[in-house]
């Protein structure tokens, strides 16, 4: 009788203590002051990056991306750092105008991202995270990411879909007369062999800026002129002037996956002076 109440026991308690460890996956944050919570949500690593996105019953959506992920802490950098986003955190709504990103906040650090559990096996993870994100495409300018958790997700290994959310970014980074500049994507312009990205910043006074480039040019340094088939414009507003020097290197492009990714800089003549330019396309 002792026997049979003492395997009872143990029953019991093993399962209220795998009640206890199961965890219902989640995935939440409060965002400008306001709860938000995905309904559905992705999880993907391609074994060195890791890509969380999920979707809340408004339709809004919360993306994370490390480009070297399974760290325990991971820095999200602002536009103030200059350089690509290698690890970024992005709110979009199809329904709604506006495309968040802590990439565009105005500072060197936006956030960070802390893993408190790993497993590597079952391909389950949990951590916290916090940013800065702002929004250059419409009227509400800037929101804040934080208590953000997402908790014993199962994430699927594989390739990460870059044309499904746009992954990495079009972006681009330059100091344009001496400032520190975060550009927005703007589409392109194409035609007669060439691809030309425009970036833009609506921080007045609103500021254009595109590079220019043959189709299907290989990695390399060229020179940027005004009758070279490599240029650049600056402008203001609708003024804008195309440089009469600088040079652009080509250091990624795969015309295949419609991706080319570089670094510039170009002036012209008593108009405009941009250093440090690095920009990320894709289409």
């Amino acid at each position: 009788m002792k026997t049979k109440l003492g395997c009872l026991l143990a029953v019991l308690m093993c399962m209220g203590a795998c009640k206890d460890e199961v965890k219902t996956p989640s995935f939440k944050a409060t965002i400008g002051g306001v709860a938000w919570e995905s309904v559905s949500y992705e999880g993907t690593t391609d074994g060195t990056a890791f890509y969380l996105m999920g979707t809340s019953g408004d339709g809004t959506r919360l993306e994370i991306y490390l480009a070297h992920g399974f760290k325990g802490s991971s820095i999200i950098s602002g536009g103030l750092a200059g350089q690509l986003p290698e690890n970024w955190i992005r709110m979009s709504n199809d329904n709604k105008v506006g495309l968040f990103l802590s990439a565009f906040a105005p500072v060197i650090q936006s956030g960070e991202l802390t893993f408190t559990s790993m497993d590597t096996v079952s391909m389950i993870f949990s951590g916290t995270f916090s940013a800065s994100i702002v929004n250059m495409y419409g009227s509400v300018s800037s929101a804040s990411v934080s208590g953000g958790s997402f908790t014993g997700i199962t994430f699927a290994e594989g390739p990460i879909d870059f044309e499904k959310r746009d992954v990495p970014l079009s972006i681009a980074f330059a100091k344009i007369n001496g400032v520190q500049t975060i550009l927005a994507y703007n589409g392109y312009r194409s035609g007669a062999g060439s691809v030309e990205p425009i970036y833009f910043n609506l921080n007045p006074p609103v500021q254009f800026l595109s590079v220019s480039m043959p189709q299907f040019e290989e990695p390399g340094t060229y020179t940027m002129g005004t009758y070279e088939p490599w240029f650049g414009t600056w402008g203001i507003q609708n003024n804008s002037q195309t440089c009469d020097g600088g040079t652009l290197t080509i250091t990624h492009a795969n015309w295949g996956q419609h991706h080319v990714m570089g670094t510039f800089s170009m002036s012209k003549a008593g108009a405009f002076v941009v250093t440090d330019g690095v920009f990320s396309h894709r289409w």
